[in-house]
């Protein structure tokens, strides 16, 4: 990885085994691609071994690498969410998929939607991902909108489609899109993911609308 014999060490160590959100971004293609994990450096030739075909056609070029002390594997699992949604909100109307994330890793995880849960939640979004957003993303150019209450404001946003879902939840979510002519009721105990996967549908509806 270039430029990796220039930082120092902590900063490699970091990249080594440091829990990471990372950007990247292909200057011509405009393509953007999300994701997280604990060996950046490990990851990174993983995506650049000639395997995965969205790294081979986006020629990405840019990398954007965002830490905190706060992160951990629900803290992890929020922000790439959250930069997800925010970023296809971003740009919207594009009819083409800029945005790229492991699908089946942010859609099919079953946490029991215990990331709306953990204890930093409230600080990771006011220290963490608003200015990393506005100080750096906008500022450099890697975003279109300058502040995150624009965003929040959105349908997308507020409906996000980037939710944890259970397995369960999936094959409703299938059967419900199968059947548009049907009638359905969503019953269950409070916390089994009823809102959850209602918002899931609407925000599906409205980005395929938007689209």
């Amino acid at each position: 990885m270039e430029g990796f014999d220039k930082l120092r060490q902590p900063e490699q160590n970091i990249l080594r085994n440091g829990n990471v959100v990372y950007i990247y971004k292909g200057t011509k293609s405009k393509k953007i691609y999300i994701g997280q994990t604990k060996h950046f450096t490990e990851r990174n030739r993983q995506h650049y071994n000639g395997q995965e075909e969205k790294f081979n056609k986006a020629d990405f070029d840019r990398v954007i690498i965002l830490i905190s002390s706060y992160f951990n594997g629900l803290a992890l699992d929020d922000v790439e969410s959250q930069l997800i949604t925010y970023f296809m909100a971003d740009n919207p109307k594009s009819k083409k998929q800029l945005v790229q994330y492991d699908n089946d890793e942010i859609i099919n995880r079953t946490y029991d939607n215990s990331v709306n849960d953990y204890r930093e939640r409230e600080k990771v979004a006011s220290e963490v991902i608003l200015p990393f957003w506005e100080k750096e993303l906008y500022p450099n150019g890697w975003v279109s909108t300058k502040t995150l209450e624009e965003l929040r404001n959105g349908a997308l946003v507020k409906y996000s489609p980037i939710k944890e879902l259970t397995n369960q939840q999936m094959g409703f979510l299938e059967e419900i899109e199968s059947n548009p002519d049907k009638s359905f009721m969503i019953n269950g105990d409070a916390g089994t993911g009823k809102t959850v996967l209602l918002t899931h549908l609407v925000a599906k509806l409205l980005k395929e609308k938007l689209n």
